[in-house]
């Protein structure tokens, strides 16, 4: 490995992951025919990428990326995510991930897009799929608990009650104010050593120039950025050459998207 790729990495919190700054999400791959889809990921990763994310949500992907892992999957970090809130869903969807990507153990199991307290209140009540997850790490199902979601407001009470030890969030013009600084979701997360993935530099690819929101959201205290829909390879080639954001150019950027773009808009 040279010294630029040995730069280009990070810790995963408490995971002692040491994750490329840019993954692999299984999203990127809906909408690419199947071999195109495997060739992505096999060039991502001989690029140094070394963190994969997919999700059932996210059509054949988990297929995709199964063919790949067939002979790769030593060499990757493996995310997985499941949307059932309840312990008996959430078991049969994980083990029916294990069976689509043909492995017999997921790095990182996530809940997956956790945004309201009435998810939170089923996941950790009586018959919960936090119970799922509990059982599937002590016998090796799984390794990791993570969390996904694009509320920091729930993200703060879901680390309070679960502590898992992965966050994932939005980061980018819209969600830097609950993001950063004092009192902000990164702060809360790295209180508790969790491992911090940022999703939506873009906001679903609006923000252009693509390469200056990946700038901006890899200059905060993020492990890794997972790109999506068609900004795989932009993504990379911001890692590649990856030179931080100074405090005077993110602040250019921010004024920049403030102007540009509905700041309301969902991102």
């Amino acid at each position: 490995m040279n010294g630029a790729m040995d730069a280009n990495r990070r810790r995963l919190g408490r995971t002692e992951q040491m994750d490329y700054i840019v993954g692999v999400g299984g999203i990127s791959l809906m909408g690419l025919e199947f071999e195109a889809a495997v060739r992505l990921v096999h060039e991502a990763i001989d690029t140094g990428v070394n963190h994969l994310d997919v999700a059932p949500t996210y059509g054949d992907s988990q297929a995709k990326m199964g063919e790949v892992l067939r002979t790769r999957r030593d060499e990757v970090f493996l995310s997985c995510k499941t949307t059932r809130r309840d312990a008996d869903g959430a078991l049969a969807e994980l083990e029916e991930s294990l069976h689509i990507l043909g492995t017999d153990r997921i790095d990182l199991y996530q809940f997956h897009a956790l945004d309201t307290l009435d998810d939170l209140d089923r996941v950790t009540g009586e018959g919960g799929a936090l119970a799922t997850f509990l059982r599937a790490r002590d016998q090796g199902m799984i390794r990791f608990i993570g969390v996904t979601g694009h509320r920091a407001d729930v993200h703060h009470e879901t680390i309070r009650r679960i502590d898992p030890d992965t966050v994932m969030a939005p980061l980018n013009f819209r969600t830097a104010d609950c993001m950063c600084g004092p009192g902000g979701l990164m702060e809360a997360a790295r209180a508790r050593d969790m491992g911090i993935i940022a999703i939506k530099a873009t906001t679903r690819g609006e923000i252009k120039p693509t390469a200056d929101a990946y700038r901006f959201a890899l200059s905060h205290d993020v492990d890794i950025a997972m790109p999506a829909g068609a900004e795989v390879r932009e993504a990379l080639a911001v890692a590649a050459a990856f030179q931080p954001m100074s405090p005077a150019e993110q602040a250019s950027f921010l004024d920049h998207c403030r102007t540009a773009y509905d700041v309301a808009q969902a991102y």
